[in-house]
């Protein structure tokens, strides 16, 4: 709650007196290196992290949580092939478990993939998050947005059905801003935010059409 709260200092003392108590508890651990993470404490956090790897033997969920973990702080670290690879373990270890894992591995490579100016790579991870969690709206809309950015209209228009399917009501502003991106340039520039997909569909074959 300290974490969440904004208060990674306090919440790494109150940790920290936990695990006086309980040394090999391995979600205190776990937690002791994401407050390190939120103080940009990378290498306690690596090798606060590492430990719990090491002894982690036939629990996949904390080996999940532990490597997604380990993969932002090498992201932090600017160890980039590291987290590359860390995170992909970490992509492995949610398929194991099944889809009630978050998609946070897939949207931490996409973040990794858009620091090393790999927009493709970017795309693909949003797109498999979009997939992994069909019912978040805001996944849809960042998928649909990356989509329309490369030109990939088509399969924007796949993603923005999902977030207004989700999320149909325009007073969310935050949400509707990010599928709003996708109509501008291009065929949906001056489209508004109560306009329906059957609006957007003829703007996209309108589109087409002068294309031709």
């Amino acid at each position: 709650v300290l974490l969440i709260a904004g208060d990674a200092a306090e919440a790494l003392a109150w940790n920290e007196r936990a695990l006086e108590r309980f040394a090999e508890d391995d979600r205190l651990a776990i937690h002791r290196g994401r407050c390190l993470l939120a103080l940009e404490r990378h290498e306690e956090a690596a090798a606060a992290l590492t430990q719990v790897l090491d002894r982690v033997e036939s629990d996949p969920t904390v080996e999940f949580e532990v490597l997604e973990q380990l993969g932002l702080v090498y992201v932090g670290m600017g160890r980039f092939d590291d987290a590359q690879g860390v995170l992909e373990a970490s992509v492995d270890a949610a398929r194991e478990i099944g889809p009630a894992m978050p998609a946070c591995p897939y949207i931490a490579l996409g973040e990794l993939y858009r620091i090393k100016g790999d927009l493709q790579g970017q795309i693909d991870a949003q797109i498999k998050a979009a997939d992994w969690e069909p019912h978040k709206a805001s996944i849809q809309a960042d998928a649909a947005r990356l989509c329309h950015q490369v030109g990939a209209s088509e399969c924007a228009l796949t993603y923005i059905d999902r977030a207004i399917a989700l999320q149909p009501d325009p007073t969310f502003s935050e949400l509707w801003e990010r599928i709003l991106e996708c109509h501008k340039p291009g065929p949906y520039t001056n489209l508004r935010a109560h306009d329906t997909r059957h609006e957007i569909l003829c703007g996209l074959e309108l589109e087409k059409k002068k294309a031709k």
